[in-house]
C-alpha cells in the first residue's frame, strides 16, 4: 500500500472511529420501552462520567368530560319571537345544558354537525314562520350576545355549519382543566329556536342532535 492511500485509510479508520465514539450522542430517541447500549471505558484509578439520557413521551390516552347526551325543551309556534329577553320561541328548557372538563389539561368544544327528525332546520326567519315544521335553531355560549335572526352563522343547518358561532365569535370555546376558577372548566349553554307553520296541536315532538366534538387545546 503506498504512502497516500495509507494516510486516507488512516483519515476514514479515525473518521469511523470518532462518530462510532459519540454515537450515544447522535443517536435518535430510542421508542418507549427501548434502550440503546453502549459500553464505556472507565478510568479505574480517578472514574469516568457516563451521561443516561430519559426521552420520555407524552402518551394521553383519554380524556374525560361530562356531556349531556339528552335535553328536552319546548317551543310555541304561536307566540311572538323574542330575542332580547328570551329565546326566540322557546318557553322553558334545560337549565343544566353543560358541558364539564373533569381533565387535567384544557379542552376545546364545537358542533361539528347536526341531524334532525320531522323538522327542517332553516337560518332563514320567514321560512322557520311560514314554511311547514321549518325551525331556525341556536345553541349558545350561556352568556354570549343572543343570535340575530339576520346572522347565517348564528343559526344550525344541517348541510353546512363551517361558519356556526358556538360562543358568538368563534367556532370553538376552551374550557380549562377541572376545578379553575368561576367555572371556566364548564361550557354552559342555552337554546334559542323559531317555528311558525305546520303544526296542529300541543305533544308533537321532533329531535335536533348536535354533534359536539372535543379535543385537546393547544
Amino acid at each position: 500500500m503506498n504512502k497516500r492511500l495509507k494516510k486516507v485509510t488512516a483519515l476514514v479508520m479515525a473518521t469511523g472511529m470518532a462518530v462510532t465514539g459519540n454515537f450515544a450522542a447522535y443517536a435518535a430517541a430510542p421508542a418507549v420501552g427501548a434502550t440503546v447500549e453502549e459500553t464505556v471505558t472507565v478510568n479505574a484509578s480517578t472514574g469516568s462520567n457516563a451521561p443516561s439520557e430519559l426521552t420520555g413521551y407524552i402518551a394521553i390516552s383519554n380524556i374525560n368530560v361530562v356531556v349531556p347526551v339528552k335535553a328536552g325543551f319546548d317551543i310555541d309556534p304561536n307566540t311572538a319571537t323574542d330575542l332580547t329577553t328570551g329565546h326566540g320561541r322557546i318557553q322553558n328548557q334545560a337549565s343544566n345544558y353543560t358541558i364539564t372538563n373533569n381533565s387535567q389539561l384544557k379542552v376545546k368544544v364545537k358542533i361539528s354537525s347536526v341531524a334532525s327528525t320531522v323538522v327542517t332546520l332553516t337560518q332563514t326567519e320567514s321560512q322557520a314562520l311560514n314554511s311547514p315544521k321549518n325551525l331556525m335553531l341556536s345553541v349558545r355560549k350561556k352568556g354570549a350576545a343572543a343570535p340575530a335572526v339576520a346572522t347565517s352563522g348564528d343559526w344550525l343547518l344541517q348541510s353546512d355549519i363551517s361558519n356556526y358561532k358556538l360562543d358568538g365569535t368563534s367556532s370553538e370555546c376552551i374550557l380549562e382543566p377541572t376545578g379553575a376558577a368561576g367555572d371556566a372548566d364548564k361550557l354552559d349553554m342555552e337554546l334559542f329556536g323559531i317555528t311558525g307553520a305546520g303544526w296542529t296541536g300541543s305533544g308533537a315532538t321532533f329531535t335536533v342532535t348536535p354533534t359536539f366534538t372535543i379535543s385537546l387545546a393547544n
